[in-house]
């Protein structure tokens, strides 16, 4: 995808399983599993689609997916696999290396967007992956990652980020906040506390990299969300204002879990948002 002179890859970290019901929340089985089939441990296929932008002098990753330091019960947990591509891999295809990123904004510090950070080197050591970036979070979610309440705290692995900060990598942001002038970052805090919604705004077009206040295509309907999510009431209220927006000015909607679609556009329906344009990840790369 280009919008002007600014590049956007969508990248594959692979993809995970995670359990149905959560992934929906009140939302009954039978109205949920016609568009996600779940397997016989009622897991759904959840992408790990990521975005790299160009921009002609930075290199900027959005979101690090689940990275490979998973021993074998907990990939098999979570259903981990790599077929579709790693994000190592994905960055070769495109004529990358993880020391060719000048920056890294985590859209939160869940496993699944943070795992993928950090790598071990030639002794074992975690370290960053990317030696050269500068890894951008907000300060709120790094203080509730430090200190998460019982309900999502085996969301966050200190590994998967303390290496970042212990090398220096690290630079912390209060509030919303820009990068350069077509890069702006939101900050909600229904999934989580002081998750990032990253918005790529030019005169050409926007993008909004939605996270987990949008993972799948399925969640463009209100009351669908995560029972992940710390206030759902809250979640709610964020999602309707960033699908208003999105539908006035023709916004693509980068979708980080779907395993079909890694953007849609949407437009008001009869009674509520709807799908408009889907995109996959191959006309994505050459449109």
């Amino acid at each position: 995808m280009r919008l002007g002179s600014i590049e956007l890859i969508a990248l594959s970290d692979g993809t995970f399983g995670l359990d149905g019901g959560s992934m929906f929340g009140v939302v009954p089985r039978p109205l949920w599993e016609r568009e996600a089939p779940h397997d016989d441990h009622n897991r759904i296929t959840c992408a790990l689609n990521l975005l790299l932008v160009k921009d002609g002098e930075r290199n900027i990753l959005i979101d690090c997916g689940i990275g490979d330091r998973w021993d074998h019960k907990h990939a098999d947990r979570y259903a981990i696999s790599k077929a579709t591509g790693s994000l190592d891999a994905s960055l070769a295809q495109h004529g990358m290396r993880s020391e060719d990123i000048t920056d890294v904004i985590v859209s939160h510090m869940h496993f699944d967007h943070q795992g993928g950070a950090v790598v071990r080197d030639q002794s074992g050591a975690l370290v960053p992956r990317f030696p050269n970036a500068v890894y951008h979070y907000q300060k709120r979610q790094v203080d509730w990652a430090r200190n998460p309440v019982a309900t999502d705290s085996a969301s966050f692995r200190p590994d998967d980020f303390f290496p970042v900060f212990d090398a220096g990598q690290a630079e912390m942001h209060e509030g919303n906040w820009h990068l350069n002038n077509h890069i702006q970052v939101e900050v909600l805090d229904g999934h989580t506390t002081g998750l990032q919604v990253v918005h790529i705004a030019t005169e050409n077009g926007h993008v909004a990299f939605c996270s987990d206040s949008i993972p799948l295509s399925s969640h463009i309907r209100l009351p669908y969300i995560m029972a992940y999510d710390l206030r759902p009431v809250q979640s709610i209220q964020e999602k309707a204002d960033l699908l208003e927006r999105a539908a006035a000015g023709g916004w693509y909607l980068f979708l980080m879990h779907d395993p079909q679609w890694v953007a849609v556009k949407v437009e008001h329906g009869a009674r509520e948002f709807s799908i408009s344009q889907k995109i996959d990840a191959d006309t994505w790369n050459v449109s």
